[in-house]
Order: structure tokens, then sequence, then C-alpha cells
């Protein structure tokens, strides 16, 4: 097929195609003509892609307006898509009775399975098989399946990708190591690098929905609005107001223009258009495409008298996205103020509003936060619309964190009775939990020391021992104590205890601290 320049929408219209489809797609005989992205026409029969696909059969379904179905000049013009020849070329041979072709290389595979999703054939899920690349690519086929919700082809993937890196993984672990973390390219989302870590560190049997958007070790529930949240508040419907914003679900908004023009709103202006709206009368009107709940966060923050605060750090998330998208440089300064109030109650999701806006900052202070937290096991519905190389970036900090306690630890730390002065003298440090996850394969590991009187530790496991049979039940079954034994029990010989140790150590945790602070996100 020889190659040809790229053409306009307007030009590969009305101008003369670029190509020549391959048969049986060059008949000219056929009652409908698709013009590709790269200016190939395809002649094909509507009857054949009706059948194969519900959202061919719906547009063909459509009548033309009265004022065009007699004219064959404006009927008969091709039908524009985004395609090129080669992706439209397979998609079509899937669909009429001829051999369907060869599916051996992994992106050319993607892209038409991709444009099959698009137009509904499902016939060519059959016929695509992406699940035979999942052995040799097992990360990019489990995106591919994300991203195309196929969930079956999904969960073989992270199958494969669970036996291949995670089959001698030491859950005990705190930390995945860099290299399983997804590439960028792959255009995961953190809540979907999410799922997949949580299915390949849990050894729970329930199936996980890897393209959902859920938390599958505890499942949000979102409440529905009440009739009170429904309703504006009342500096929206003050008088005077000479524009109305209209939101997806169709809630109106009155305000004034002025105030849209000094954050730099012009566009929301110069779209509207004269309605009559039931609570504001004949104002111009501009149809809005964002939820009620955001635009009333955006004109409650854009109000001059407002002292509004966003506290739910989902609903600034929406409102920064919204900002970036209209360029509101003002807003978004609201939102970075906002980003910071909520960042000690909600600090993964502030992280993840200010990582993605570029906050580096608020991303920091957040990420730092989170040091002492098992942040593998921790969710926010921000994540289903950031990207995983964000997410990895904070597993990354969380590692490099973790070595630094580590460091300071191995340095600092030689006998059970160091820095034991007087344990009630400081409180505990929030740096308990780290240094204790650090610590804790010390004792617990049966190869390994313990950290405060160097002597091997047998392992911490369920220790079952028989009670003595009491005197007349001989022959009979004695019943059986349990001792359970936990990492952060102290080691029976010496009773070393790190709390204790951190609790006491003023200069320990300053080494601690000095050490974190010099760890930085990548």
């Amino acid at each position: 097929m020889p190659k040809t320049s790229r053409k306009t929408s307007h030009d590969r219209n009305t101008g003369a195609p670029q190509g020549a489809a391959q048969p049986p797609f060059d008949i000219q005989a056929a009652d409908v003509v698709f013009r590709t992205a790269d200016g190939v026409d395809f002649h094909v029969y509507k009857i054949i892609l009706s059948l194969s696909s519900p959202f061919f059969a719906e547009m063909f379904s459509l009548k033309p307006p009265p004022s065009l179905s007699d004219v064959t000049s404006v009927a008969n013009e091709p039908i524009v898509i985004p395609e090129t020849a080669k992706t439209f070329d397979a998609l079509l041979r899937i669909c009429y009775p001829v051999d369907n072709p060869d599916f051996d290389d992994l992106s050319f595979a993607e892209t038409v399975l991709e444009a099959a999703v698009k137009y509904q054939i499902a016939v060519a899920r059959k016929v695509i098989s992406i699940d035979r690349f999942a052995q040799t690519h097992p990360l990019r086929v489990f995106a591919i399946a994300c991203r195309l919700q196929l969930e079956d082809e999904a969960a073989h993937a992270a199958d494969v990708y669970k036996k291949a890196h995670f089959s001698g993984f030491d859950n005990r672990k705190t930390v995945i190591p860099s290299e399983l973390f997804p590439d960028s390219t792959l255009r995961l989302s953190a809540g979907q690098c999410y799922r997949l870590f949580q299915y390949c560190l849990k050894s729970s049997t329930r199936p996980i929905l890897f393209s959902k958007h859920y938390d599958p070790c505890a499942p949000i529930k979102t409440a529905p609005l009440s009739a009170q949240e429904k309703v504006a508040p009342p500096s929206f419907t003050i008088a005077g107001a000479d524009i109305v914003l209209r939101s997806i679900e169709g809630e109106d908004f009155a305000t004034h223009t002025v105030l849209l023009r000094l954050v730099g709103a012009e566009a929301l202006i110069d779209s509207t258009y004269t309605a009559i709206s039931e609570e504001t009368g004949p104002l111009p009107v501009t149809q809005v495409a964002v939820s009620s709940h955001t635009l009333r966060d955006f004109l409650a923050v854009l109000h001059p008298a407002s002292c509004y605060e966003v506290n739910d750090a989902l609903r600034l998330w929406n409102l920064t996205q919204f900002s970036i998208h209209h360029s509101f440089p003002t807003i978004l300064d609201a939102c970075r103020k906002q980003a910071i109030r909520v960042c000690a109650s909600q600090p993964l999701a502030t992280y993840l509003v200010a990582a993605h806006a570029g906050w580096q900052g608020e991303a920091l202070t957040a990420a730092r936060l989170l040091v002492s937290q098992q942040i593998q096991d921790m969710y926010s519905p921000v994540m289903e619309d950031t990207s995983a190389s964000i997410y990895c970036s904070l597993l990354r900090f969380h590692r490099d964190s973790a070595d630094s306690v580590s460091k300071v630890l191995n340095s600092s730390v030689s006998g059970c009775s160091q820095g034991i002065t007087n344990p009630t003298l400081r409180p505990s440090s929030i740096y308990t939990p780290v240094v204790e996850r650090e610590l804790s394969l010390f004792v617990t590991a049966g190869s390994e020391t313990c950290r405060g009187c160097q002597q091997p530790v047998s392992p911490l496991t369920e220790d079952t021992q028989a009670d003595p049979a009491p005197s007349g039940n001989r022959g009979k079954s004695s019943k059986k104590r349990i001792n359970k034994y936990y990492i952060h029990d102290p080691h029976s010989s010496c009773k070393y205890d790190v709390s204790q140790l951190l609790a006491s150590s003023a200069a320990l945790e300053k080494r601690i601290e000095e050490a974190l602070l010099k760890v930085t996100l990548s």
C-alpha cells in the first residue's frame, strides 16, 4: 500500500481518495464507503457490518434529515474514521466471511482489538487472543486488558506475572522491588497497579476485578447526595447574575461574567446560548462538562467573599483536573492551598493530587507522612485517575525511606542495653512503626540473629503445646495450648524491644529523622 500524507478531515471528505483498499473492500457496488485516517476508501456492505456490530447497526438505522435525503452527492460521501487502513482492513476481515488476518505482533493486535471494542465487534475478542502473549509480556497484556475491560485476559496475565515474580516473595517485606514496577508507557492507572500488587501479595482466593474502580480489600460505598446537598448555596443565586452554568446532571448555577473573566474563564462565557431556566429565567446558559459537585466547588472558590474549603480529596482532585483542563491558574492556586489543609487527614490522596499537578513540595510533605504506614494496603478513589508511575514513585520513596532507617539502625543498634535509660521520659516516636518493621525479620527468621543480644532467634510461629493429661484420663487426648507470637514482641531471651529503645533515645530518633529528610521523590 503506498504511503500518503495525512490530510485534514475536510480534505478527506471532499478530495479524492489517497489509495485503494485491498479486495474485497474495493467493490464499487457496495452501499457505504469508509475513509481511513491515511486516506484509503473501503467500500463495504452495511448488512455485513450490521450483523457483526450493534454500533454499526444503530448507525445505519438512523435516517438522514429530510433536507439531505434527496441529495445523492452528500448522502454518499465517505464516512471518515480515525483508524488507519491497516487496522480497518484487519477489522473488516474479521467481520467478512474471509480468512482472518494473522496477529503475531502484540502492538498490532492491541490496535485492532481497541478498535473492535470501540465498534462493539464482539467476535474480534475470540479471533484476537492476547492471552498467548502473556507468558512473554504479562504486564503489557495486563495493561491492555484493563484498559479495554477484558477481565478474563487481565486475570490470566496477572496470574502469569504473580507466578513469575512473586512465587518466592517474602510477604513480610513491606516494599516491592522497583524492577517489578510497571513501565510508564503501559498506561496503567494507580488503581489497576494497586489491585495487581494486592493480588500478587495476598493469598486470598476471592477474585479481583482488575479493571473496576474499587478497593478489593475494602470496597468503598458512595452514599447518594442528600436533597440539601443538591441545592446550590445562596451566594450562587444572588440578584444581578447574568449567566448560568449548567452541569452534566442538568443543575443550573447562576453567577456573574465578571467573576469568570477574573479567572480567565472567557471560554465559558463565549460558548453560551439563550435558554429558559426554571430558577433563573431567560439568561445565557453554558453547558459545562463537569459534575454538579465540581461546578459548585469551582464557583464557591471563585466567589470573592467565600471562605469555602474543599475538605474531601476526591472533590479536590476533580476541581484540580477541571482547572488544569481549562487553564484557571487562580483556581489552581486555591486548590494548592486546600491540598495543604487536607494533607494531614488524607495524605495518600493529597500526594496523588499534588504529584499529578506538579506541586512537588506538597507531594513530598504528603509522602513523608506516609513513611510509617503500610502504603501498599492503602487505597483512595483518586488512584483510578492517576497514572501508575506516580503511584510507583511513592512506593519507591517508601522503600528508600525504609532503607535509610535500616542504615541508621545498622550503625546505631549493637547491644540490648544501648540507649535504654528511662522509657517513660519520651513519648513513642512516629517512626516507631518504621523501625519495628525493619527489625521484624530479625526476630522472626530462624537464620537471623537478634539485634539486642546477637544470638540466633528461632522462628516465632504458633507454638502448640500439649497440656498434661488430668489424672484418671490416661489414654484420652489432651487439650492443646497455643502460644502466639507477633513480630512486635520483644525477644524472649534478652527482652529487646525496639519501641522502648526508640522512645528513650532522642539521639537515635534525631538521626532517623535527618536520614528521612534526605530522601527525595524520584
